[in-house]
């Protein structure tokens, strides 16, 4: 017989993997929110779902901006 474990493990392949599906799933949300009103339930929503996202970048990262836009480091 197989026992299944006390608590399940979550490696970094599985944490990788968490943050590639949740970066696809805050570009669509706000993707989502800039085709509605600023006013909208919609919009409101999707933006409560990114900042969701970017507290558990963060929680598993260290990083809240981890999914934002960054600038690169070139030299001017």
């Amino acid at each position: 017989m197989i026992r299944r474990p006390l608590s399940p493990n979550f490696d970094p392949h599985d944490q990788r993997r968490l943050l590639e599906v949740m970066g696809n799933a805050r570009q669509l949300a706000l993707l989502c929110a800039s085709a509605a009103r600023q006013d909208a339930v919609r919009y409101q929503r999707c933006h409560a779902v990114a900042e969701t996202i970017d507290a558990l970048a963060e929680n598993l990262t260290g990083d809240r901006t981890y999914f934002h836009l960054k600038a690169h480091g070139g030299q001017r």
